[in-house]
């Protein structure tokens, strides 16, 4: 299912056209629910490897600048670009696991953006350059605004694969278009919960009820 690739640019284009709700919707709703309505595998590491899938992973960190250079000013545009830079942090993810050194540029670009920098001068240069243009088009806490949202959003993706998708009581299958929409590739033979992560806990909650009123 390579073309489940194009998934990111779809919410990246409802964010340049200002339709933040349908991204949203989309984000959080629609693409949950076909994730628990139909078997879609996760994308192997392998795929990593293909000309196709690199230039979508390659492209997508200048639309996002571009997107949140020139996206309106305001708190529906600052949660849809957070989501956005989410997709971000991921493809970085994915980046520093790989051995190419391309790669790794491409990483440490992303995560200067983002200000997390490595301690040298020109992580450093690179990263306050970034902050300036921001500074310069009156966006700047904008631009911290979208980027907690994108890492508390983010680190919330790293809870529910490293804590949740690792518990024994909980029964696992392969659902992995959440993981297409965020360019989250095979990290480990593991796998994954029978719902999308943005109903985990939601998913859990109902599990622990039925057990509770589970008559033996």
């Amino acid at each position: 299912m390579d073309v489940g690739f194009l998934l990111p640019y779809f919410l990246l284009t409802l964010v340049v056209l200002g339709e933040h709700y349908a991204m949203w919707f989309l984000f959080f709703f629609v693409i949950p629910m076909l994730d628990v309505m139909f078997y879609v595998e996760i994308p192997d590491r392998n795929v990593f490897d293909t000309y196709w899938c690199k230039m979508c992973m390659w492209l997508w960190f200048p639309l996002v600048l571009y997107a949140a250079y020139f996206s309106d000013c305001s708190i529906e545009s600052m949660i849809s670009v957070g989501i956005l830079h989410n997709t971000s942090l991921c493809i970085a993810e994915e980046m520093e696991v790989s051995g190419l050194w391309q790669d790794h540029i491409l990483e440490s670009f992303i995560r200067e953006f983002l200000g997390f920098i490595d301690f040298n001068y020109y992580s450093v240069s690179r990263s306050l350059f970034y902050f300036l243009v921001m500074f310069r088009n009156h966006r700047f806490l904008w631009h911290l605004g979208s980027i907690m949202i994108g890492s508390v959003l983010y680190e919330y993706v790293c809870l529910i694969e490293n804590v949740f998708y690792n518990h024994d009581e909980l029964e696992t299958s392969h659902y992995g278009l959440g993981n297409y929409a965020m360019f989250r590739l095979k990290h480990s033979n593991s796998q994954l919960l029978p719902t999308s992560h943005m109903w985990v806990f939601s998913y859990s909650f109902l599990k622990k009820m039925d057990s509770y009123f589970k008559i033996d």
